[in-house]
């Protein structure tokens, strides 16, 4: 789809139906802007695609997104803990790349505490992530104008302390590794997933 459709974005759902398979939704492709999930209790994994024309990189929006299936999937006990939001994108060399975000049991939930912010009175969640957004946006620019390009430190410095985890997937999908920030170079490293 990212080739194909240079503004638009596509995706899936992947969702446990009642004998517990495991089975795949296909969600209509945008042709601008952000594609956009019906969330139900059985979904508990959403994959997307970003086009060219955006970052390589999970929004804030995204998080949000997660966020909603999580609280969707809460109270389904099989599902607790599998929530996750795959992004496939092509970064600044023209590769295709696959990351996940999930909420962990570190830090704290950073969402509901912005959320539930006075400052915020009267807004809903996806309004308040797209003010969060421009300011994640600001975050990315500077990582091009640096020359990095390391859209994944822009994104983990703006979730610092908070129970949102990123992970990417091995060029070949075999593999998964934990991204962090290491104190000691201020670098993006890749801690590997346990098999």
């Amino acid at each position: 789809n990212i080739e194909v459709n240079p503004k638009g974005e596509k995706g899936a759902t992947i969702q446990k139906d009642v004998t517990n398979r495991i089975g795949t939704v296909i969600v209509p492709p945008t042709l601008i802007g952000q594609i956009e999930f019906v969330l139900n209790g059985k979904i508990f994994t959403l994959i997307h695609t970003h086009p060219k024309s955006t970052f390589p990189m999970f929004s804030w929006s995204d998080v949000n997104v997660l966020y909603e299936l999580q609280k969707m999937t809460s109270n389904i006990n099989h599902l607790n803990g599998l929530d996750s939001f795959l992004l496939v994108c092509k970064d600044n060399n023209n590769v295709y790349q696959t990351y996940a975000i999930v909420f962990n049991n570190e830090g704290i939930n950073t969402l509901d505490l912005i959320f539930n912010s006075p400052m915020y009175q009267g807004m809903k969640p996806s309004e308040i992530a797209k003010e969060m957004d421009i300011k994640l946006k600001k975050k990315f620019i500077k990582a091009e104008k640096n020359g990095t390009f390391d859209y994944a430190k822009a994104f983990l410095e703006q979730f610092s302390g908070s129970n949102v985890s990123l992970y990417k997937a091995s060029s070949n999908l075999d593999n998964w590794s934990r991204l962090q920030i290491n104190s000691a170079t201020n670098n993006t490293m890749e801690i590997p997933c346990e098999q």
